[in-house]
């Protein structure tokens, strides 16, 4: 593995970046290149609005801290502080743009803060890179520290951290379900033995083989919303603040725009939740790999796309397609 040149490397733009929470005059949160009009709810805002049970303390003691980003808008804030100095006016632009979410989730709307709790807040992201892409934010780790540090050398902090991203991960599986479930072959069966259909031959195409459960009373599994969801970080973050990535695995959005991208979801760069805890090796090797220049593999049916993203684009399209049917 190449070990030369992609430390440092980040995945997104510097319009997304730029283009984060900041404070307003007034001292309540917006979002830039936003509207600030309170968008209407929708189901998977009224789904994902309910507060989950508080969960347990973390430990936030010891860990290495990085320097600050040079285009950080100011010095590192401590998370801890911000929670219990609520009414204090702050400014997070840039690289601290997560921090905003973190210091006041009551600020922001169903639509944007999905839930929270005094460890955790769920967002979703911004700037989705799949159907559904939303993002897990301590509220006890300070900014600027060492993500993969954090992760990896506090046992109790990895353990509340996985059991949070389960739950997010059931309710982005949930979300799924509501906006693809009617399309899938697999949803639907179970669907309609449900609605009184009974067991009849799958859709003309597929396995052609009868649904077998009506012979002991059960009811066809369905589809397995959760296996389609992926959490973990990124190697070297763009944001300040410690974030976990749950998404949906589709690689299907507006706001795929290049290689980066793309590859930082699809490779190495991109480490598993539960992967952790990590040795110095594979730490050295997913902070130092070339994932920014490997070639555009398709996530789903393996075919090289080497450096025509255009073509992936076309390509991921319709694959979305199928895997909507699965």
């Amino acid at each position: 593995m190449s070990t030369t040149g992609s430390e440092g490397e980040e995945a997104i733009t510097g319009d997304e970046i730029t283009g984060t929470v900041i404070e307003s005059s007034s001292g309540a949160a917006t979002e830039a290149n936003t509207t600030t009009t309170k968008p209407p709810r929708n189901a998977f805002a009224e789904l994902m609005s309910t507060k989950p049970n508080k969960g347990q303390s973390l430990s936030t003691q010891g860990h290495k801290r990085r320097a600050s980003s040079p285009s950080s808008s100011g010095p590192a804030t401590s998370l801890t502080a911000s929670a219990t100095n609520k009414n204090k006016k702050r400014s997070f632009a840039g690289r601290d743009g997560l921090g905003a979410y973190i210091a006041d989730p009551a600020a922001f709307p169903p639509s944007r803060v999905i839930y929270y709790n005094d460890d955790f807040v769920a967002i979703r992201d911004l700037y989705p890179k799949s159907a559904v892409h939303c993002l897990l934010l301590p509220r006890k780790v300070p900014a600027d520290v060492e993500m993969f540090e954090v992760v990896r050398s506090d046992p109790a902090f990895l353990a509340a951290a996985q059991a949070e991203a389960a739950k997010l991960k059931q309710l982005v599986a949930k979300e799924l379900e509501r906006k693809f479930g009617s399309g899938s072959r697999s949803s639907a069966l179970r669907q309609r033995v449900l609605d009184g259909g009974g067991g009849e031959q799958l859709e003309a195409g597929e396995e052609g083989e009868e649904w077998e459960g009506k012979k002991d009373g059960k009811l066809p599994p369905g589809r397995d919303w959760a296996k389609e969801v992926k959490i973990g970080l990124h190697s070297n973050p763009s944001m300040n603040h410690l974030h976990i990535h749950v998404l949906s695995r589709d690689m299907s959005s507006e706001s795929l725009k290049h290689k980066k991208h793309y590859n930082s979801f699809t490779t190495n760069f991109f480490a598993d939740l539960d992967a952790f805890p990590m040795d110095d090796n594979e730490v050295y090797a997913r902070k130092h790999s070339n994932w920014s220049s490997q070639d555009m593999v398709c996530w789903r049916c393996g075919k090289n796309f080497t450096n025509k993203f255009q073509k992936l684009k076309e390509h991921l399209a319709e694959e979305f397609e199928k895997w909507k049917r699965e």
